[in-house]
């Protein structure tokens, strides 16, 4: 296949000023044992007086004039000299070596040029261009200025030149998906939802026994309070939920009926035995021994979010390694062992202080509005609001700074799930219950290698190409790269399981990890990006996979204006196109956050998918207490291009079809979608081929 003239003529050109050029041998200082011995190329390899071989000898009488200097001319060189087919892969080879004379003079650099000149000008297939491209894509900073600025213009005119016959013959036409995975979960208490008739009913009164009533209260939506105030005549919203806030204040029991000396002498020996300095064990003594006599439910539901935040510090630390969470809390798979609460409490003592767990008990946060240093808790807890004194008498809040030490949010943790224990077991029974529901979600939604084969069929039969993920987990990726279906995720950061799995059909294996450093959370692993190729036509994309905080929508267009950066700056660099693909969990919760990353993506020229509600969800039972009983219902996941280059087609939810939306009405996670989130697909197309205009029934790549 020719490609097209006027390229020619560009190409032509280019070798017309290199013919021009004297030819002078080019000099390059290469250690022989390192080119010629790695690929067992020898003198003695060539045949006597051929073309290879009078080159190799004017190679060499050319250096033997230089003084006091050893010089290794690689016969690699020398074939390519005479036989400009081997060039792409001398130019491999030689680029991969570090001892490039960096003192090269014009004329050697013009010959340099004059062969690679000579070399793109007797391609006509634009496949015989394919590994030009790949090894132009390795020259070296080493070399001088005005070879790599000449190489990289060569470059870019054969890759224009051959970009439109190669995406001619192998359209960008594939499908895209970004999920939200929710790989780390282990909790059938913590979201509402169908999990089975036997479990349901046990599920809904552990809930009603946990949640606080304020929490219920203040999330339900708008229908049901017109339906509530109906029902109490002559009652306003504030004194409805002024009563639930009194049911809460008089609910459960009291800090020394949960931790009873017992259970406290019990977690000193421990602590002791782990070695925790006494001041801090001295410290949550004396917080209990004054706090003992007062109710506790309600301090535990509003009390300040960060010393709690060993639950997910364990729930990540266990999923990275592909373990599930099983300490025997309420929120986990495992099965409480015991038939009284204060059973249940002791062997949570044996399982929670231990060196593994205290390790992740880590008593700082980052300051998102002070450049993202690292602070002590005792910063957020001396602001918190409400003050201690709302729950305690006399109480202030330097009184909480007993917990913010690996031992004392350990032990904030254990006392967390000790009430818990104190209000759902009441009988025998009720355990045995609780053990059932474990049971069962253990076999379906809590089976984590489980819900990593489903999600691998569901890829399969989307002919999904290009995965953004979100809070996937090891399982998940496992499964995924398994038999070679996607590739291995390499250098991504799976902290926060943001990464991106290409299909090995489709994309090259030698991604480029890269970095946001100017980004806060990029060590978090919130932002993830890779320079990727696609394997038939060589062109590069820009992937990048994001998970806005959950608390803040703006962090989510902040990532989406660092990646349009990015974009620039690479395409300026590489001096070439590069399409940009996002997959994105933006927790945009709000209309108007909806609204405000919309006007953003507009205004840095990208577009996205538009499908309503991604996530429908009730959470109830979970230590992030500013969540519980929230009912949401929000768009927060997109794929995102560029207006110019790109576009978007057959957007489908949940990989169902284009034109079927998701049932509002159905809680997520559920057996039929087992996240929090839905999925979103979308066939991704350039927006100037003719593919874009036909069928696609024969562009499944």
């Amino acid at each position: 296949m020719k490609i097209f003239t006027l390229s020619r003529v560009l190409l032509r050109s280019v070798a017309g000023i290199a013919l021009c050029m004297a030819h002078t041998a080019y000099d390059v200082t290469i250690k022989r044992s390192t080119v010629t011995r790695s690929r067992g190329i020898e003198r003695s390899d060539m045949k006597p007086d051929s073309a290879e071989e009078q080159a190799y000898k004017k190679l060499r009488a050319t250096e033997s004039k230089r003084r006091g200097r050893e010089i290794h001319i690689s016969t690699d060189l020398a074939q390519a000299m005479v036989n400009p087919t081997k060039w792409a892969r001398t130019f491999i080879t030689v680029y991969e070596l570090p001892d490039w004379n960096r003192n090269l003079s014009g004329d050697q650099v013009n010959a340099l040029i004059k062969q690679i000149s000579d070399y793109i000008v007797s391609l006509d297939d634009a496949k015989d261009a394919v590994p030009f491209i790949k090894a132009a894509n390795k020259i070296p900073k080493s070399l001088p200025a005005l070879l790599q600025k000449e190489l990289r213009t060569i470059r870019k005119i054969w890759v224009d030149a051959t970009k439109e016959e190669l995406l001619s013959e192998h359209p960008i036409n594939f499908v895209a998906t970004t999920a939200n995975i929710l790989g780390s979960f282990d909790d059938p208490f913590e979201f509402e939802g169908d999990y089975g008739t036997a479990s349901n009913t046990t599920r809904e009164k552990v809930f009603g026994v946990i949640v606080s009533k304020e929490a219920i209260g203040k999330n339900l939506p708008a229908a049901i309070w017109d339906n509530l105030l109906k029902e109490n005549p002559g009652k306003t919203k504030e004194q409805l939920l002024a009563t639930a806030i009194q049911k809460d204040k008089e609910n459960g029991p009291t800090l020394q009926q949960v931790a009873t000396k017992e259970l406290l002498e019990q977690i000193t020996e421990k602590l002791q035995t782990l070695r925790v300095p006494q001041a801090d064990i001295d410290a949550l003594a004396a917080f209990v021994g004054k706090y003992g006599n007062e109710k506790i439910f309600y301090f535990m539901r509003n009390n300040p979010p960060d010393l709690l935040k060993l639950e997910k510090a364990l729930k990540d630390h266990y999923a990275d390694q592909g373990k599930s969470f099983d300490l025997p809390v309420l929120g986990s798979k495992t099965k409480l062992t015991g038939t009284t609460s204060n059973e249940l409490k002791k062997n949570l003592v044996d399982a929670v202080f231990i060196a593994d767990v205290l390790k992740q008990a880590n008593p700082t946060f980052v300051d998102k509005k002070d450049g993202n240093k690292v602070k002590p808790i005792i910063v957020n807890i001396d602001k918190y609001t409400p003050a201690l004194d709302k729950f305690f008498a006399n109480g202030t809040n330097k009184e909480l700074h007993a917990f913010a030490t690996p031992a004392g949010l350990t032990f904030f943790y254990w006392l967390y799930q000790a009430l818990i224990f104190d209000l759902v077991a009441k009988e025998a029974t009720d355990i045995t219950a609780i053990n059932e529901v474990k049971a069962e979600f253990a076999k379906a939604l809590g089976d984590a290698q489980r819900r990593a084969a489903v999600f691998r069929k569901k890829l399969i039969t989307a002919k999904t190409k290009l995965l953004f993920t979100q809070e996937s987990d090891k399982f998940t990726r496992d499964e995924l790269t398994k038999d070679g279906l996607f590739l291995p995720i390499g250098a991504q950061n799976s902290k926060d399981g943001t990464v991106i799995l290409l299909a090995s059909d489709l994309w090259e294996p030698n991604f480029e990890v890269i970095p946001f450093d100017e980004y806060g959370k990029f060590k978090a692993g919130k932002l993830t990006a890779i320079l990727a190729t696609q394997k038939e036509t060589q062109q590069k994309f820009l992937l990048a996979s994001g998970h806005g905080n959950s608390d803040d929508a703006a962090d989510g267009r902040e990532q989406m204006k660092r990646v349009a950066q990015k974009l620039q700056q690479l395409m300026e660099e590489r001096a070439e196109e590069i399409l940009l693909i996002i997959g994105v969990d933006a927790n945009t919760k709000k209309t108007a956050d909806v609204k405000a990353f919309q006007k953003l993506l507009t205004e840095l020229g990208l577009v996205s998918t538009q499908v309503g509600p991604t996530t429908i969800k009730r959470r109830m039972g979970t230590v992030q207490h500013n969540k519980a009983g929230l009912y949401a219902v929000d768009e927060e996941d997109y794929i995102i291009v560029s207006k110019n280059q790109l576009m978007l087609r057959d957007v489908t939810v949940g990989f169902g079809t284009p034109d079927v939306k998701p049932d509002l009405t159905i809680s997520l996670p559920n057996l039929n979608n087992q996240s929090d989130h839905y999925a979103v697909s979308a066939r991704i197309q350039a927006e100037d081929t003719e593919a874009a205009k036909k069928s696609d029934d024969a562009s499944d790549l």
